[in-house]
């Protein structure tokens, strides 16, 4: 007889069997079936390698040996599970790396601010160590940045020399274009004068109507004759000097019109 040990789901208990070496583990399911609920159920090794129904006891015993040649076939009874679509272990396996991973960097951050049995930090080791690594690289570094000055000064040496400037010498296109501006700088003044004169010419023209019609109201209102005597006087006295003041502008504005023509003359002779 062999002693077979089932090992099975809560809330059932752990189960034994004496068997005959001949028994095959379709008898074995045919027991437990008899034992348990209606349902789908697996068996197999407690290792958790699969067994077959017409494989016998005694096949599993010389497969799977025990210590002190204990005559014992061990069993797990589970029921099946239906599975998923799959690939949830991938994105476990995905997720412990990144666990492990920033629990390692974690580690070596909070392991930084320890001493060793000296009593020094690890974090002045470590940066002792990237010290001496710098200062040992430190002249091949200087090499390097030396050879690069010095190949530098060599292609600047080694140039060629640059072309000659090409001077501009058409010294009458450059006399006519000074023209061209100094007329157009007249022209834009004459313009402006001209502008600000015919502004102010009617300005004082407004001026004197404004008078006048005041003039006329007040006289029109005040029928005494003293009154009208001087409004017509004060009359007299502004159209005498606005028309002076005119006749003055028209000869001012007439001078520089002739002395701005006889100036843009000198200089078109002196270009030509």
């Amino acid at each position: 007889m062999i002693n077979s040990i089932i090992s099975t789901f809560p809330p059932f208990k752990t189960i034994s069997f004496n068997l005959p070496y001949t028994s095959t583990i379709k008898d074995l399911e045919n027991y437990l079936s008899a034992l348990f609920p209606p349902g789908n159920y697996l068996l197999s090794h407690l290792s958790g390698k699969l067994v077959y129904p017409e494989d016998t006891l005694a096949s599993l015993l010389d497969r799977y040996k025990y210590p002190n040649n204990a005559k014992v076939c061990m069993f797990r009874y589970v029921p099946k599970v239906f599975g998923g679509k799959g690939g949830f272990g991938s994105q476990l396996r995905a997720a412990g790396g990144r666990m492990s991973s920033r629990k390692k960097r974690g580690e070596e951050e909070n392991k930084s601010s320890c001493r060793d049995l000296n009593g020094r930090r690890i974090r002045t080791i470590n940066e002792k160590k990237a010290l001496i690594k710098y200062l040992e690289t430190a002249p091949i570094r200087k090499r390097e940045i030396l050879e690069e000055r010095k190949q530098k000064l060599e292609a600047i040496i080694d140039a060629e020399p640059l072309s000659k400037r090409i001077k501009f010498e058409d010294n009458e296109f450059l006399e006519k274009s000074e023209i061209i501006i100094d007329d157009v700088k007249n022209a834009v003044k004459l313009a402006m004068l001209k502008k600000s004169r015919h502004i102010s010419q009617d300005s004082l023209t407004n001026r004197f109507n404004k008078k006048s019609q005041s003039l006329n109201s007040n006289s029109k209102e005040n029928s005494n004759p003293m009154y009208s005597a001087i409004s017509c006087s004060l009359a007299d006295k502004i159209n005498k000097r606005f028309n002076k003041w005119d006749q003055d502008n028209s000869l001012s504005d007439n001078e520089d019109d002739i002395h701005e023509t006889n100036q843009y003359e000198n200089e078109s002779t002196k270009g030509n």
